[in-house]
């Protein structure tokens, strides 16, 4: 069973014009999160994830440290900001670009490693793609995120693909532009960007989440409105000006966005493009003002 009632907004206090000291001072944990990575371990002061930055490991040997906000890798001895995080992990971006990104109030970062010149998608080797019964540990990570996948079969398969010779595995959803969207504990990226549509015949209505999760997190709280509507997962919030073809053809728009600057950037442009083509918009997002987005509030309130 799960909670249905109030689902709102953690504002993290971002603004415009930030320079790099106020940037350090805005969360890890924040950041970490924004980028699918969740720590294995909550302890008194400090979280414990696997590492973001070095290939898969057994034991969670990252940590940061709430009330300093700074983190450090225990298997490289090394660490620090969340700028120097965001160069760690982007050895090709520098202290301006970060600056400029977290200032336009959108801002995703590739997952790179050192001395890693490009991007992570032509790194990537699809081994296969799979029905989710058929791959235990798609399963396993759905589970891990409050997803029961005998409910969410028809919109998710399984994946495993090869980076440097390592085999990882995870969900994935093919987008519009005939790119995988691949998702797995501690990873997530596109071998090709775009929004994932799924049409339903409607017509009428579409929701529109920013991630997959937050899709799937919709079916499980609400079985009885699937079908009734058609769904739009942007899988990044810079992909809003691909759906707004998509937008058009419907009388109503749903949003169920993050709760973040970037959410409140996205949701006012899809709210402007409704008005300016006169359908009717509604913004969920108040019915789960206490978290970060969708999935969480699902993992929150699970029973």
């Amino acid at each position: 069973m799960h909670k249905r009632q109030q689902l709102g907004s953690l504002r993290n206090g971002q603004k415009m014009n930030m320079t790099p000291r106020e940037i350090n001072k805005s969360s890890i944990v924040d950041y970490l999160y924004k980028m699918s990575i969740k720590p294995e371990r909550k302890m008194n002061g400090y979280y414990m994830y696997y590492s973001p930055i070095r290939s898969a490991e057994r034991t969670p040997s990252f940590k940061v440290s709430i009330g300093s906000n700074l983190w450090v890798d225990f298997g490289i001895n090394e660490g620090g900001t969340l700028i120097d995080l965001i160069l760690k992990l982007n050895p090709d971006y520098t202290v301006s670009r970060i600056v400029a990104d977290f200032n336009k109030g959108i801002f995703s970062f590739h997952q790179l490693k050192k001395n890693d010149k490009l991007p992570i998608a032509s790194r990537i080797n699809i081994i296969k793609t799979e029905p989710l019964g058929n791959s235990p540990r798609a399963c396993t990570y759905l589970k891990s995120r409050g997803v029961e996948f005998s409910k969410v079969c028809n919109y998710v398969s399984g994946i495993s693909y090869e980076i440097n010779g390592v085999v990882y595995y995870g969900i994935a959803t093919k987008n519009i532009n005939d790119g995988y969207n691949i998702s797995s504990q501690n990873f997530k990226c596109a071998t090709k960007q775009g929004v994932t549509f799924y049409s339903h015949n409607n017509g009428m209505s579409i929701i529109v989440t920013e991630g997959i999760m937050d899709l799937l997190s919709f079916i499980m709280l609400y079985p009885k409105q699937v079908g009734l509507h058609d769904f739009c997962v942007l899988n990044s919030v810079h992909n809003l000006p691909g759906i707004y073809h998509i937008l058009k053809n419907n009388s109503r728009i749903i949003c169920f966005l993050d709760n973040d600057l970037a959410g409140d950037k996205a949701t006012s442009l899809i709210e402007n493009y409704s008005k300016a083509n006169e359908i009717s918009f509604f913004d969920y997002r108040g019915r789960y003002k206490e978290y970060k987005d969708l999935n969480d509030y699902l993992m929150g309130t699970a029973m």
